[in-house]
């Protein structure tokens, strides 16, 4: 299956944190997902709120979840509406 690295720029390293993201952002908001899928990256641009999958948290080898991430260029940054 895909696997969701990224919500609108920020890291999603379990599904926890992906359902936080998507209730951060409203329906009105465009916001860019970020997947994984056969050894590809793909990028979506969709409307916030609910994104109508299933997910589940899966591990994945840190050094190959790292090479994408800076593939993307995608950095750490703290998600909206949370502290620490």
């Amino acid at each position: 299956g895909d696997t969701i690295i990224a919500y609108n720029g920020y890291r999603t390293p379990s599904a926890r944190m992906l359902v936080h993201l998507i209730e951060k952002f409203e329906e009105e908001d465009s916001v860019n997902l970020l997947v994984y899928r056969e050894d590809t990256l793909l990028e979506f641009e969709l409307q916030g709120g609910f994104i109508g999958v299933q997910i589940t948290t899966e591990r994945m080898d840190y050094t190959v979840l790292k090479s994408l991430y800076d593939e993307a260029g995608i950095e750490i940054r703290r998600p909206p509406g949370r502290s620490n």
